[in-house]
């Protein structure tokens, strides 16, 4: 779990999005599969070994680990999802923890430092030009995990990420017209090196913690 860190400037009005209004992004690989489908604004539903999960979901204040998205935090979980699992869980799973958001790198190598990183742990899946989603399903909480990220290159999608997978991802419209997801946004030199600096910290952070419980 991360800890909350956030930019030391004022929010942006417009939350930084991936995925348009009205879109389905699938993915499958021989392990696992989810889906996301979006509505009208910030409508998302998570779809996951035949359950589906609508999620309420709200902007960030603020940059967290450098990216000012959205997301939904444990929906339905406590005293009414213990009290009435199989009228709002399905399979075990009754809440979702869910982000979706733009992070920012002003050169390739450090993208691809952090898609390398961030995919040790987790089912996760990348394309070459930076759709970054991750799921973690995680019976002990009740909880479904998945996020979705753009990795953008000085304000412009990559072009090429190293072991990238662009047949496990599908993104296409379900209504209306015109692109499937968002461009990105263009952000300053210091929310780059922020982003990194950020990361950097945590991955640190990690590892000192993962050492001493081996030890």
């Amino acid at each position: 779990m991360l800890a909350i860190a956030v930019f030391p400037t004022l929010a942006i009005a417009q939350p930084e999005l991936v995925l348009q209004e009205d879109v389905r992004l699938n993915v499958t690989t021989a392990s696992w599969s989810g889906s996301v489908v979006t509505g009208t604004g910030l409508e998302r539903t998570y779809e996951w070994n035949g359950c589906s999960f609508p999620s309420p979901m709200g902007p960030r204040g603020s940059r967290w680990y450098g990216s000012l998205g959205i997301y939904g935090g444990a929906v339905g979980s406590g005293f009414l999802g213990s009290l009435l699992p199989r009228l709002i869980g399905c399979k075990g799973v009754d809440r979702t923890v869910v982000e979706e958001a733009q992070l920012h790198f002003a050169e390739i190598a450090e993208a691809e430092l952090w898609v390398a990183r961030y995919s040790k742990n987790f089912d996760t899946v990348w394309s070459n030009d930076g759709l970054v989603i991750q799921q973690i399903v995680s019976p002990d909480r009740r909880q479904l995990g998945f996020d979705v990220w753009q990795v953008c290159i000085d304000g412009h999608k990559p072009t090429r990420l190293l072991h990238a997978t662009d047949e496990a991802i599908q993104v296409v419209r379900v209504a209306g017209s015109g692109t499937a997801r968002h461009d990105c946004a263009k952000v300053g030199r210091e929310v780059q090196l922020h982003t990194q600096r950020l990361w950097q910290a945590h991955w640190k952070q990690a590892d000192e913690m993962n050492s001493r419980l081996k030890h």
